[in-house]
């Protein structure tokens, strides 16, 4: 009988000692890599252009990572 697959939640997460950062995906605790210059330039590029439109249109806040989001347990 085949052993179920472990399933983390936000609170597993959440209790990760400070060091080695993780990210929850679908229950999986995936390694955070370091984003790429490319992926910084990327980044920057797309902020100021939200930024720039949500202030033009009063609609909100950007906020840039990182920032945890939790869309689930």
């Amino acid at each position: 009988m085949p052993n179920p697959k472990i399933k983390f939640t936000i609170n597993d997460y959440m209790s990760m000692p400070d060091g080695k950062r993780y990210q929850l995906l679908d229950g999986e605790m995936v390694p955070a890599l370091s984003p790429t210059t490319r992926h910084q330039t990327i980044l920057c590029r797309l902020s100021i252009a939200m930024h720039d439109a949500v202030n033009a249109n009063q609609s909100g806040r950007v906020w840039v990572s990182p920032l945890d989001v939790v869309l689930s347990d």
